[in-house]
């Protein structure tokens, strides 16, 4: 990077400091495991145990697949993860291949408003419209974690209304303090639009 005469030893940092952070990130997967996985703790375990039982040393796999050891050594101890395509070709490589497709799982999708929070909305829904309504908020709906029924303890509820124009902070948030000491949980309060 080349100082022009106008700049200042700030601004060249300032720049140096940008360039840093732009070009010096780490490396990212791209691929993403979804624990637990029953047999297989990773992708560089997998080529492991298929390279072993196949008898091959890595640099014999590299050969093989037509890359290096040390990127064989890389995939295996975790310090890199290849994409499908190459564990897929890796794995082939060693006699071997990987079978796999897309299988329906049991597993249940979560239940909106049915945590803690969410029983509390529902119990309390006549009283949220109607506090809203009495401050001209219309169309009250919940969203977040509470509404897709994946609360935490520190979740709060998060309510969306619709305003009528004219309607300003002070009246959004007098609807707000009174909704807070009927229904006493935290939330947050978003007009639709702002």
């Amino acid at each position: 990077m080349t100082a022009r005469p106008a700049d200042s030893l700030r601004d060249v940092r300032r720049r140096l400091s940008i360039a840093r952070r732009v070009w010096c990130r780490p490396a990212v997967s791209t691929i993403r495991y979804d624990p637990p996985v029953p047999v297989i703790a990773s992708a560089g375990s997998l080529l492991r145990e298929a390279r072993s039982r196949a008898g091959m040393t890595q640099a014999e796999l590299a050969a093989r697949a037509d890359t290096t050891q040390s990127v064989v050594s890389a995939y295996e101890s975790g310090h890199r993860q290849p994409s499908l395509p190459v564990l897929l070709r890796l794995i082939a490589a060693t006699g071997h291949a990987l079978e796999g497709g897309l299988v329906a799982t049991k597993r249940g999708q979560p239940v909106p408003l049915a945590g803690t929070l969410g029983r509390r909305v529902r119990r309390h829904r006549r009283e949220i419209v109607g506090i809203a309504e009495r401050y001209g908020a219309r169309n009250v709906r919940i969203f977040g974690s509470v509404a897709r029924g994946v609360e935490r303890p520190d979740s709060d509820i998060d309510v969306l209304v619709d305003l009528p124009l004219g309607t300003g902070l002070f009246t959004l948030g007098v609807c707000v303090g009174i909704w807070k000491t009927s229904c006493p949980p935290e939330s947050t309060w978003c007009p639709r639009g702002g």
